[in-house]
């Protein structure tokens, strides 16, 4: 098995005039730790809600702790107040990628959800109480 380096593939780069300062810090961050191996932005619902997204490739040290094998969605949500279409988007990018690349390549399972909300867990907390799939969404403030 060949181990995964932290770093950020050479395409990554070309999307980095679609993310703010702040979410490409965080970019820049997560390739200290994980392979950022894509990255883009999606637009979705009537009227276009606006979001940034990376997909992450976990190094030993997670794929050991955390038995990750595929990549993780990364959604930069630039919104103050959590709006339940962000976990839409989540949805969305999943089934795009799985149209566009091999079906087994993103987790499913679990994701992360980086916002401008200060109260995100709680709301994301919120939502899979009362969603019935089983689905885990990592929270992150952005200041």
């Amino acid at each position: 098995m060949i181990e995964q380096q932290p770093g950020m593939h050479a395409i990554v780069y070309d999307h980095q005039s679609s993310f703010q300062p702040d979410e490409w810090e965080i970019m820049r961050k997560l390739a200290q730790e994980w392979y950022v191996t894509g990255a883009g932005t999606l637009q979705i619902g009537l009227q276009g809600s606006h979001y940034r997204y990376a997909l992450i490739k976990a190094t030993l040290i997670y794929k050991e702790m955390f038995g990750f094998e595929r990549e993780l969605i990364v959604i930069f949500s630039p919104y103050k107040a959590f709006q339940a279409r962000s976990i839409d988007a989540i949805d969305t990018l999943h089934s795009s990628i799985l149209n566009k690349y091999q079906a087994l390549r993103v987790e499913r399972i679990c994701s992360i959800l980086i916002s401008k909300d200060i109260n995100i867990e709680v709301e994301i907390r919120k939502i899979l109480r009362e969603s019935k799939e089983s689905q885990v969404i990592v929270p992150a403030f952005l200041q």
